[in-house]
């Protein structure tokens, strides 16, 4: 039981450390969110594509289709952020976990491979937002969506 209480509060102070780690990375551009609390751990982190959809077919050869945007899923929270010199990543939306919801693309061809859409019901300005985040690989993509919802 003393083993076992142990492994727990290094467990936890390690999580904390982590928090604070992530907390000191992250820049604001919206409301900030405490990102540091007790009962909140990191799940996964990573980089996606977010496909900014083509008004015309002049935009498609102007701009670039995807940008690289940065995701940290917590237990309760995901937190979507652009990564920013130095090291540091630019918060621009979130949305508590349980608001989340995941929808798979319809195979659209090479430029909509392992496309999936992320839905927001209530994002940092209490507002539904939709994104639409492009993966590596087809696990990768799995992988997120069942994280995003499982």
């Amino acid at each position: 039981m003393v083993v076992k209480a142990c492994n727990e509060g290094v467990r936890k102070m390690s999580r904390t450390e982590q928090m604070i780690s992530i907390q000191k990375k992250m820049e604001f551009k919206i409301k900030s969110v405490p990102i540091i609390s007790h009962s909140r751990w990191l799940l996964k982190q990573g980089e996606l594509q977010q496909m900014s959809g083509p008004k015309t077919s002049r935009t498609l050869r102007t701009k670039k289709l995807f940008h690289e945007i940065y995701l940290f899923l917590f237990n309760d929270l995901l937190v979507i952020c652009r990564q920013i010199p130095g090291d540091k990543y630019q918060v621009f939306d979130s949305a508590p976990r349980g608001l989340l919801r995941v929808e798979e693309l319809e195979d659209q061809g090479q430029t909509l491979a392992n496309v999936f859409i992320l839905r927001l019901l209530e994002n940092a300005d209490d507002r539904e937002a939709t994104y639409m985040l492009k993966a590596s690989s087809q696990s990768e993509m799995k992988r997120w969506m069942t994280s995003l919802a499982p």
